[in-house]
């Protein structure tokens, strides 16, 4: 689907047919817009079962006050947790699968009960959900499925958020930036998630990357601000959202797969409350003056920013941002200094094998053994940066593989700052 590039009232009237569908929407999910609530669509949550090691709880609505985050009754958050990409944000899902049994569900518990996370991130995609891009015909099964996991994660006291990821989704669609359907999408999730009373947090759109190499900075950021001839941009996508979701706090990412917010201000600033930018595996050198440039200025010009999707882990490759030549060193250095300083969050990517766990196999028969969460990846023992290598088969002991990372340095950085 091709669209013209438009101003936010143009966009505003080339969507009436959405406005149109609107009301449909709405009595088919039995409420109004900005009033609904999970619980109400799917009945009483069920009982916790296990104590959460979460610390003081944070509810929403969710507000800003320069470039802090505050909750219900006016309590600083600062958001520690994960991001979950696995069951609903996937080629392999399939109708009439839940949250139930599949690795979302395991990862949310073991954030909430041996991670000590006071928030999860939960990558849903738009395509699964309306997959022939009207906004009627919803995969109701999979919406389903989106209402459950949501109330997991809230039932063990984390606050969610949903983030509209589009690189893996069934139908190959990989669309780099937001299309009608996005629009679509979010009808569907502030009608019920858009209460005073939320706890859901909205991240629009995961990664926009419709810009290339060859663009200059101003190029770049008119194509992620205004669109580009195929794709809105993130500014007409994020008053949509507020619109009709006006109380939900709003994180929005940056161009390139939001690396870097250098650039952005003041021109390409957006002008609604409520909104922190994510930052995503700051491209450039691992050290705080990169950091600075990239993000860390946002702090100090009052806009609130939280590192959105972050890790470093072995199986990155030499020369992905998400894996520091320098990580023995400098992520101890951005954990407990850099971001702690400026009360910035981080969401870690992920709680699975390989990742943020140790991806372990039996001698011998070379399978892999199930993910403990008790077992994050370290950097190697006694190493600095000699000796740490960007590879998965870099470091190795008798029977395991792909023990290289920073989970371990993640998890005592959770814990210190979210335990009971």
């Amino acid at each position: 689907m091709t669209i013209t590039r438009l101003g936010l009232a143009r966009a505003r009237r080339e969507m009436s047919c959405l406005l149109a569908g609107t009301a449909l929407l709405l009595a088919l999910t039995g409420t109004t817009a900005g009033t609904a609530s999970a619980s109400t669509a799917l009945g009483p949550p069920p009982p916790v079962l296990v104590k959460p090691c979460v610390g003081k709880k944070v509810a929403g609505p969710f507000t800003t006050r320069g470039s802090e985050v505050y909750g219900k009754g006016n309590v600083p958050f600062v958001s520690y947790g994960v991001t979950v990409a696995f069951s609903l944000d996937a080629k392999t899902w399939r109708s009439g699968a839940t949250a139930k049994g599949d690795m979302d569900e395991k990862e949310i518990a073991w954030a909430a009960n041996d991670w000590c996370a006071n928030t999860v991130r939960i990558q849903v995609n738009q395509d699964l959900l309306l997959p022939t891009g009207g906004l009627t015909n919803v995969n109701v099964s999979y919406l389903n499925a989106i209402k459950a996991e949501v109330l997991d994660a809230q039932n063990l006291g984390l606050v969610v958020v949903l983030n509209d990821s589009t690189e893996s989704s069934a139908n190959g669609g990989n669309e780099t930036g937001p299309t009608l359907t996005t629009f679509s999408f979010w009808l569907w999730m502030a009608s019920i998630y858009g209460s005073d009373s939320a706890h859901v947090i909205f991240d629009p759109f995961n990664e926009p990357r419709d810009t290339n190499s060859k663009m200059s900075p101003t190029q770049t950021w008119n194509t992620w601000f205004n669109g580009n001839g195929s794709y809105y941009g993130m500014n007409e996508l994020a008053h949509w959202v507020h619109f009709f979701a006006p109380r939900n706090l709003l994180w929005i990412e940056g161009p390139n797969f939001s690396d870097s917010f250098a650039g952005m201000v003041p021109k390409y600033l957006i002008r609604l409350p409520d909104v922190v930018y994510a930052i995503h595996h700051p491209q450039g050198t691992d050290d705080q003056k990169n950091w600075t440039t990239a993000f860390g200025y946002l702090h100090g010009d009052e806009i609130p920013v939280v590192e959105g999707e972050w890790t470093n882990f072995a199986g990155g490759g030499s020369g992905d941002s998400a894996c520091w030549p320098n990580a023995p060193t400098q992520v101890p250095v951005y954990l407990n200094s850099y971001l702690t300083s400026r009360h910035i969050g981080l969401s870690a990517y992920t709680l699975n094998s390989g990742r943020l766990l140790r991806q372990q196999y039996v001698a011998k028969t070379g399978k892999k053994t199930a993910a403990n969460p008790l077992e994050p990846t370290v950097f190697p023992q006694g190493k600095t940066t000699i000796g740490w290598s960007c590879s998965p088969s870099a470091y190795k002991s008798p029977g395991t593989a792909g023990t290289e990372g920073a989970g371990e340095a993640i998890y005592d950085f959770f814990k210190a700052r979210n335990q009971r």
